[in-house]
């Protein structure tokens, strides 16, 4: 089962509102949620009360962040009755450049 999860594919989305401002993008998998900021990585465990942190020292806080490889398809987040509140058509990729 571990070789099973290493090799399972990530899609990341670019943040577009579904998430907490500083995030630049998401992925999100069964069990887990991967958060990447300017200077971090942080994983939550949905069954685990605890989250990792990985930080990046000295980051540089403005590099450009791009993402390759798009997916196919795109994720919806259409929550409560408030389109403004509407987040749809948001691309994903398969990877994360810093």
């Amino acid at each position: 089962m571990a070789d099973a999860y290493g090799n399972l594919p990530l899609a990341f989305e670019v943040n577009r509102g579904q998430t907490d401002a500083a995030v630049q993008f998401v992925s999100r998998g069964a069990g887990y949620t991967l958060f990447l900021t300017a200077t971090e990585a942080v994983l939550t465990l949905r069954n685990a009360p605890h989250e990792l942190r990985m930080q990046l020292i000295d980051a540089n806080r403005t590099a450009r962040v791009s993402p390759g490889d798009e997916q196919p398809g795109t994720s919806n987040y259409i929550v409560g009755s408030d389109r403004r509140n509407w987040h749809a058509g948001i691309p994903r990729f398969g990877k994360v450049k810093y």
